[in-house]
């Protein structure tokens, strides 16, 4: 399996605090079927603000490591960017660090309300040749009011990623609720699990396979947990189930 989102690269934001953790993290994903993730601190104005430079050497880093630790885990560069206006402007530029070098970026909401123009902002990235991720999608309070927008933006073709634990209640019930919802009305086009340390919000992504196993079948679990994330990495055009219903949504 492939995780696209996670907090693992230490000392740089409220992830993993050091190198051991980091180890750590890494060591159970391994153990949970884990073969690749990337590193996506966040990138918020006035609170973390990784330089790209420095988040592609610490992964190098963080690569160095793990393989003198035997650990078979490989970790690729990323970020989890806050929306902001120049979003577009910022990703085409470098300034913001896109999945692996390509052409998917990792976008997070504000939590409680819903940006008035968040729907130009994805279409700008868009039409600048990148395709927008929007992380955690169930777990923003807004997000159930806000169904035809998240429709319109899957057939706009934004990608949605889902938190695995939210599946099981982690961050509610509200959290759990929606993630079914998008879940079986075909908006759930990644799995990962935004991981921040080996105990509280550890990596794994094995019980959330299971669930969407037996919800959608193989295939579909398969596309979600490893072809999708795989094709994002290679760079390549993904293409997104538009089976989501604005009706059901």
């Amino acid at each position: 399996m492939i995780d696209l989102h996670s907090h693992i690269l230490p000392a740089i934001d409220d992830g993993a605090i050091d190198m051991e953790m980091a180890l750590d993290m890494a060591r159970l994903a391994v153990d949970d079927g884990v073969e690749v993730m990337a590193c996506t601190p966040h990138l918020l104005p006035g609170v973390y603000e990784p330089k790209p430079q420095d988040v592609i050497a610490r992964v190098a880093e963080l690569n160095e490591r793990l393989m003198d630790e035997g650990i078979d885990l490989v970790v690729v560069s990323g970020c989890e960017a806050h929306v902001r206006p120049d979003m577009a402007a910022r990703v085409k530029s470098g300034d913001v660090l896109s999945i692996h070098g390509g052409k998917y970026v990792l976008v997070e909401a504000p939590p409680t309300t819903l940006p008035p123009h968040l729907d130009r902002m994805f279409l700008d990235i868009i039409a600048a040749g990148y395709t927008p991720i929007l992380a955690h999608v169930e777990r923003y309070r807004w997000a159930e009011r806000a169904m035809p927008w998240v429709q319109n933006m899957v057939l706009s073709g934004v990608l949605m990623q889902v938190t695995a634990g939210s599946f099981f209640g982690d961050y509610g019930h509200s959290a759990r609720e929606l993630a079914m919802r998008l879940l079986d009305t075909g908006a759930v086009h990644l799995v990962a699990s935004d991981a921040h340390d080996n105990v509280r919000r550890p990596p794994g992504l094995r019980k959330a396979w299971n669930l969407v196993h037996t919800e959608l079948g193989e295939s579909e679990a398969r596309i979600i947990f490893r072809d999708r994330p795989e094709i994002i990495l290679l760079g390549e055009t993904v293409a997104a189930p538009q089976k989501a219903r604005a009706e059901v949504l």
